[in-house]
């Protein structure tokens, strides 16, 4: 009798006794273990690896322009109002701690 038969006969037996479950329980069917590479976070999935400090730094720079060049687009009287917000000073401290301006 081949391995298939000998598990129908067992899976039967079992199923006659009422208790499929524990014929599941005892084939003991272990979850394979994913790969090292499958074991990473979602985030590192989604975007990568964690970028590198100078990196980032760069990133802020290139936003810190592209946001500079979008105020220059504005009229004058937009541009005083966002200076006067608390945005405005937030957008001054991050860029400060950068050491992307003085």
């Amino acid at each position: 009798m081949g391995e298939f038969e000998a598990e129908l006969e067992e899976y039967i037996s079992q199923r006659r006794k009422g208790s499929l479950m524990s014929f599941i329980a005892s084939k003991k069917i272990e979850k394979e273990q994913p790969p090292e590479e499958e074991k990473k976070g979602i985030f590192s999935k989604m975007f990568g690896e964690k970028p590198k400090p100078q990196d980032l730094k760069a990133d802020l720079k290139d936003v810190a322009k592209i946001a500079f060049n979008a105020m220059q687009r504005l009229p004058p009287a937009e541009v005083e109002e966002f200076k006067r917000s608390a945005d405005y000073a937030y957008f001054k401290e991050i860029l400060a701690k950068h050491d992307l301006i003085k």
